[in-house]
């Protein structure tokens, strides 16, 4: 598979085998790139989440990491709090819990149109 089609066929991508099997620095540079394919960042979330899970025992320690790649200011809000808020995995670890109670401030400010947020979670894909 190209760059290109993995990029352009993500939603259909993140959920084959071959994702789970991507190496690590592959899955970071995939989901963290500006032109990613996708309408719905919980996409993104769910494909972080799925390839932590393969094979949790090596991989838990990368969560942060792939925690950075998605714009968890752009989820749902009810999504943000119901789900990743609650999340154990994230919760185990205090820098995973960091970044989403920074996406939930972000989140707050753009909810209640309370001037710039800058923060790179709540930067839109520049998708075609």
């Amino acid at each position: 598979l190209s760059w290109g089609m993995c990029l352009s066929n993500f939603p259909a991508i993140c959920k084959t085998e071959d994702f789970l099997q991507l190496p690590k620095d592959m899955v970071v540079q995939l989901l963290s790139h500006e032109e990613l394919e996708t309408e719905d960042e919980r996409l993104v979330y769910e494909a972080a989440l799925n390839w932590i899970n393969y094979d949790l025992e090596k991989r838990h320690c990368h969560l942060p990491e792939l925690l950075r790649t998605v714009r968890l200011a752009l989820l749902p809000a009810i999504f943000l709090m119901e789900n990743v808020s609650t999340e154990e995995l994230i919760n185990a670890q205090v820098k995973s819990k960091e970044l989403v109670d920074e996406a939930i401030r972000c989140k707050l400010k753009i909810l209640q149109n309370d001037g710039v947020v800058n923060s790179p979670c709540a930067r839109p894909r520049q998708t075609s």
